[in-house]
């Protein structure tokens, strides 16, 4: 990695950066809070790993030309995180930037309470359930909000169209669906759906937390365990959870 303009810190994470300080406001204290609200939400112990680093780019030149030095994935269209380092390169907006970097550090976060290797749809699915909230004015993730609806309103429509994906492909080990450039986007977004879907009833919330903690053990992560975890079996599993995803909103 070449070296960067300056050396800080985002939260509890090592930041190398290029970016102007000023692009940077607010950034630290969502950080510094991450890991609690991770925690919080998905009642799994969440902490920084030793030594992870974080590296913000200050234009998407500069990201890509290391993506192309690094042979990182190449459909990363702003970011990407693993092996205990985060990279990317700030939004248009501050709202955009605070997206992409909850975003990429629950990915880090992922990497230490569900393993090195966590399932797909679990890794992109609570990284974008976290990336889509509001903040308070103190850098508190607001759960179950969304700071902008363009996303979920979409999938919403698609769900509306029977077009969403099947969870039984979207949840297998060997999916490809989160590797392939055109189908990662979807992938993503229904993740995160599925996510708020299993946090947004009581009970299954708590069936949902046991089934994450049995994950972090080691235990299986595909829709028929998440289903067994439920009370269900995969064929209901899917249709509720598309009947939730055709109500006029599904969240806050």
């Amino acid at each position: 990695m070449r070296p960067l303009g300056r050396e800080a810190r985002l939260g509890p994470w090592r930041l190398l950066t290029d970016a102007a300080m000023g692009e940077l406001t607010g950034l630290d204290a969502v950080a510094e809070r991450l890991a609690a609200a991770y925690t919080a939400r998905y009642g799994l112990a969440a902490a920084p790993g030793a030594g992870q680093i974080v590296v913000i780019y200050s234009s998407d030149e500069r990201y890509r030309r290391f993506v192309e030095s690094d042979g990182s994935p190449s459909f990363a269209a702003r970011g990407h995180a693993g092996a205990g380092l985060a990279v990317f390169t700030l939004g248009q907006t501050p709202p955009d930037s605070r997206a992409i970097v909850v975003h990429e550090l629950t990915h880090l976060l992922s990497s230490g309470a569900l393993g090195a290797s966590p399932p797909a749809w679990l890794d992109e699915g609570l990284a974008e359930d976290l990336a889509w909230c509001r903040v308070d004015a103190e850098g508190r993730l607001q759960p179950d909000t969304f700071e902008a609806r363009e996303i979920p309103d979409a999938w919403i429509q698609s769900a509306r169209a029977g077009k969403s994906l099947p969870l039984a492909a979207l949840l297998s080990p060997a999916t490809r669906l989160f590797a392939n450039p055109g189908t990662r986007r979807d992938a993503t977004t229904t993740s995160a759906m599925l996510v708020r879907w299993c946090l947004g009833d009581a009970v299954r919330a708590a069936q949902f937390r046991a089934f994450l903690r049995s994950v972090a053990k080691g235990g299986a992560g595909d829709a028929a365990a998440l289903a067994a975890a439920l009370g269900t079996g995969a064929p209901e599993m899917q249709k509720d959870f598309l009947a939730w995803g055709r109500q006029p909103t599904s969240g806050p």
